[in-house]
């Protein structure tokens, strides 16, 4: 979807302009995007004249657009002359019958691609799109096309972002989505015709320093977004980021996207770079990350020969880097092992909830593929996990698949006499699926078989919340 939205958009600015060129005669060839935008900018609204508005006439006149734009639908046409339809008519209905009516009409009739097309072409030409999301008219359906549209407004891409912050003050289910968001920001970087004024919208004082939670979400598009496409001058602005508010908690992981794109380009130059960045561990991590991913011998070998010449915070990178890679290789104690050697009780924190979550997706495949195996491992001493991942693994076989759960209860687990803490494990996540069935009764019973009194009250007290 997120390639269509940003190809649709170029496309529409062709189609306007192929348009704008054949009913003006006057207008010379537009020869780059700039021009094209100007097109677009003019809004149907902004030529109507009132004072010449027929009610009667263009009550006709719009019955018979909307009657030849519906007819569209049924006639043989390729997906480009289609669309180039569909946008000539718009742009006339709109002076027409009005933005809200086509809009309207556009709803009703079309699904899928071709009312995504038809949508985001129609919150190209009028701010009235704005009104739309202001006032609850703007259908969820339409949302990610709906922003992109408002991010082409304004005089600049730093103006429109600005509309889109105050209305998403009167309307917060805009951000509702944060993929939306990051998408819709990602297609106006993209389309903007050169980075000067992307470095405008990156160095502008007054948006940094916004804290509501619509300018933080979508301060955190753009440094996403521009971390990943022009990195280096992402990390030479660091500074002013900080001087202007902007939270390290933002910061710190689009840093981290910044060194993985140079990576990806000269692994060497990245880490030339990260040498003078106050930056922890994690963030020097993602350089060793990317070039594992791209070439793991490559990383290997230079280490063995040049470990010596990374500096401290560099080596610290490469720890935490080796405890993850442990972990991603199913060796969990070893990577736990490793990140507590980290020096920073902050990097271990960081480095030990990766690891976790490296250790959960495994413990969710294995009992996905094999949940009587998943079980039996752990009984038997033979699971490479950690205890505690046997309730996390039995709750999803128990909410997946109640009958076979239940039936290993009943055949096995009063059997494990001398297994408190693994049977603890089983009871706890069989009292968290009747909880969240509102089965008190039998979340009763089953907090009863818990032998740990932290987890026997955690429990209780969620069922006295229920």
């Amino acid at each position: 979807m997120k390639n269509f939205i940003i190809f649709g958009l170029l496309f529409i600015v062709s189609v306007v302009l192929f348009f704008e060129i054949r009913s003006r005669g006057e207008r010379n060839k537009a020869s780059d995007i700039g021009e094209a935008k100007e097109l677009k900018s003019s809004s149907p609204k902004t030529h109507s004249n009132f004072s010449d508005f027929n009610p009667t006439k263009n009550r006709k006149d719009g019955t018979d657009l909307e009657r030849r734009f519906l007819a569209i639908s049924d006639q043989k046409l390729g997906r480009s002359e289609r669309e180039a339809k569909r946008v000539e008519l718009i742009s006339k209905m709109v002076d027409t019958i009005g933005f809200k009516e086509t809009y309207q009409i556009i709803i009703e009739n079309l699904s899928g691609n071709d009312r995504s097309f038809a949508s985001g072409y129609l919150f190209t030409l009028s701010d009235e799109v704005f009104e739309l999301a202001s006032d609850g008219s703007l259908q969820e359906e339409d949302l990610e096309v709906g922003v992109i549209g408002m991010l082409s407004r304004g005089v600049s891409t730093l103006d429109s972002m600005q509309k889109l912050i105050e209305v998403a003050g009167e309307d917060k289910g805009i951000f509702s989505n944060k993929n939306l968001v990051q998408v819709s920001v990602q297609a106006a970087i993209l389309n903007l015709e050169d980075l000067g004024e992307g470095q405008k919208i990156l160095l502008d004082s007054t948006f940094l320093s916004q804290n509501g939670a619509e300018a933080t979400l979508i301060k955190d598009a753009i440094f996403g977004n521009v971390s990943k496409i022009y990195p280096s001058i992402f990390l030479e602005q660091l500074d002013t980021f900080t001087a202007n508010g902007v939270s390290s908690s933002i910061l710190e992981k689009h840093v981290s996207t910044a060194l993985s794109s140079l990576a990806g380009e000269n692994p060497l130059a990245a880490l030339e770079t990260s040498k003078e960045l106050d930056i922890g561990a994690k963030q020097h991590n993602a350089i060793f990350a990317r070039w594992r991913s791209d070439d793991e011998a490559e990383l290997d070998s230079w280490i063995e020969k040049n470990n010596d010449n990374l500096s401290y915070g560099q080596k610290q990178g490469y720890v935490f880097f080796s405890g993850v890679r442990a972990a991603r290789n199913n060796e969990f104690e070893k990577a736990k092992e490793t990140a507590k050697s980290l020096d920073s009780g902050p990097d271990q924190k960081q480095a030990l909830k990766e690891i976790y979550k490296l250790e959960k997706r495994s413990a969710l495949t294995s009992v996905e593929k094999d949940p009587q195996s998943f079980v039996k491992d752990f009984y038997s001493g033979n699971s490479s996990y950690a205890p505690e991942f046997l309730g996390v693994g039995f709750e999803q076989w128990m909410t997946k698949d109640p009958v076979s759960a239940t039936q290993w209860i009943d055949e096995n687990f009063r059997e494990q006499k001398n297994s408190s803490q693994l049977n603890d494990h089983v009871a706890s996540a069989v009292a968290r699926v009747a909880l969240k069935q509102n089965d008190k009764e039998t979340a009763t019973l089953w907090i009863s078989e818990i032998d740990n009194p932290q987890d026997r009250n955690n429990l209780l007290r969620k069922l006295e919340s229920n």
